[in-house]
């Protein structure tokens, strides 16, 4: 799931996403970057590709 992490309660640990809040005025923050414009948009091409793509992972050790 995420690489170096080998204890189950560091895997654990990991999937502890919700563990915070956001105050009124964080949201606030955030809503202010959504400009509703897209940045990504699939194409038959790019999926061919992205299925074709074979990533170095012998040479990340």
């Amino acid at each position: 799931m995420i690489p170096g992490s080998k204890s189950p309660a560091h895997i654990q640990d990991n999937f502890d996403l919700f563990d915070f809040s956001l105050t009124a005025w964080e949201m606030a923050q955030i809503s202010i970057m959504d400009k509703n414009v897209r940045y990504y948009t699939s194409t038959p091409e790019l999926l061919q590709r992205y299925a074709a793509m074979v990533p170095p992972v012998d040479e990340q050790k």
